[in-house]
């Protein structure tokens, strides 16, 4: 199992603003049972696409369905996310974190490698997918302010309104209300690997004092979302993909 390590070495980081928000998620994240991992590629965060063929005929395949097949030779493969918070128990990937500067909005590449996370963590692998944008002007409490927000928009406060994932495949279980518990349609239980979990078992990803009930005041800019001809595109794209990758 991978070891959180010291992440503090600014040099570790592409911008402040991403120093100063590891220091803050250091702060909301309950520490004891999950860990954040720093700029954690693409190919080891997620099982399924660790072989960088196929990896790159997913992506060539999501460039063509959104009408941009020019994009197709940027080394997708190569990028990483900001943050990656997993749970220390099993390793699995709980929730996606990037922190996105100006070039974000006036780069046309960056913003295309932007919008392919956010298709792939929340499309194929169903993972709350959260975006700071820092664009603007912004200081160190807005940072707070953007992470509480969207830390309530996603309801990752507790385990009855996030989502909680497989610990063997790793996809997105099931809540069963009679009788309180998680369930995996896909997997064989055993002793070391259960099917089912608990809701009250599996621990909060953010700190039990913390407060995020109440919604912050909204300082979110949202990003470029598909038009609904790229959606229903995608869409199509995303049913042949999880029908591939599930196989």
């Amino acid at each position: 199992m991978k070891e959180q390590t010291n992440f503090n070495s600014q040099g570790l980081f592409d911008s402040s603003a991403e120093k100063i928000t590891y220091e803050y998620l250091q702060k909301l994240i309950n520490m004891e049972d999950y860990d954040i991992f720093p700029h954690q590629s693409i190919l080891d965060t997620f099982k399924k696409v660790k072989r960088v063929a196929e990896f790159k005929d997913l992506y060539k395949n999501y460039c063509y369905a959104i009408y941009k097949p020019e994009m197709d030779e940027k080394m997708a493969e190569l990028c990483h996310f900001d943050f990656v918070i997993y749970d220390k128990e099993f390793h699995v990937p709980h929730v996606i974190i990037e922190v996105n500067g100006r070039k974000h909005l006036t780069d046309p590449a960056k913003a295309h490698i932007d919008l392919f996370k956010q298709f792939i963590t929340t499309h194929i692998f169903g993972r709350p997918f959260i975006e700071l944008d820092l664009s603007s002007t912004w200081s160190d409490e807005n940072i707070l302010h953007f992470l509480k927000d969207k830390f309530f928009y996603e309801g990752l406060k507790n385990p009855y309104s996030r989502p909680v994932f497989c610990t063997q495949c790793s996809r997105k279980m099931f809540y069963r209300e009679n009788g309180d518990f998680y369930y995996c349609t896909s997997c064989i239980n055993t002793k070391d690997n259960p099917l089912t979990r608990s809701a009250y078992k599996i621990p909060q990803i953010i700190k039990d004092d913390i407060d995020i009930n109440e919604k912050e005041e909204n300082l979110l800019h949202d990003f470029r979302i598909l038009s609904e001809e790229e959606q229903s595109d995608v869409e199509e794209f995303v049913k042949f993909k999880l029908y591939k990758l599930n196989k």
